[in-house]
């Protein structure tokens, strides 16, 4: 099996997928899980941001996040964590839990 490098210079496309090379200020929609109390059910939560956030803070939301646990009912849009981390942003539920 060879292994090689391959060298991206700019947006390519290979079998018909797009490929796009991100930059440094890219802002995405985070989503992650956070741990759910008091049903018997489920154990976490999916949750997301209200609005797209830049990409480099990802891991110390992740970090802001993991100390949250949520009690039951939960409903689709309620706001877990408001302004998270001071960008203005919430942290909202992406499903309805009420068992």
């Amino acid at each position: 099996m060879a292994v090689g490098v391959i060298e991206v210079r700019d947006d390519f496309t290979c079998d018909g997928i797009e490929f796009k090379r991100r930059d440094d200020n890219t802002k995405e929609v985070f989503t992650s899980l956070v741990r759910l109390k008091g049903s018997e059910a489920y154990n976490v939560l999916p949750v997301k941001s209200s609005e797209e956030i830049e990409v480099e803070k990802f891991i110390e939301i992740s970090k802001a996040i993991s100390r949250i646990y949520v009690s039951i009912p939960v409903s689709v849009g309620d706001v877990i964590c408001k302004n998270i981390l001071n960008t203005g942003i919430d942290i909202i539920a992406t499903k309805n839990i009420d068992h």
